[in-house]
């Protein structure tokens, strides 16, 4: 049976919910800052990371869209900068990094790429 979960702050503000099935986390948790600013949003099976996962800044904005299977990166991998520009795409397999991987600056200018083994 699945128990729901909220943890709250000193002030009783919720910042993490998500749910318990046998004391492993199932199901979409979502965890907000302090502030009540989503930064987090992911999926577990069986207490693993495994699939979507999104990450926001404190301040809102959009920082990271990855995949998750049986907790490692596995998939498209893209973080942002906080101004909106991408910090660096790639991909992941069973945890490390594979194919193009680029990196950017802050400025959207390519700083460094690298071809990873596949």
């Amino acid at each position: 049976m699945k128990e729901k979960v909220q943890r709250k702050n000193s002030n009783d503000i919720i910042v993490e919910e998500f749910s318990l099935e046998d004391g492993q986390k199932v199901g979409k948790r979502t965890i907000w800052s302090d502030s009540g600013v989503k930064i987090i949003e992911d999926t577990f099976v069986k207490g693993k990371l495994n699939g979507p996962a999104k990450q926001w800044y404190g301040s809102g904005v959009f920082s990271v869209e990855a995949n998750f299977v049986e907790g490692e990166f596995d998939g498209p991998y893209v973080s942002f900068w906080e101004n909106g520009e991408i910090k660096e795409k790639g991909n992941y397999r069973e945890g490390k990094k594979v194919g193009k991987y680029i990196w950017y600056k802050e400025n959207g200018e390519v700083w460094s790429e690298h071809q990873f083994d596949e």
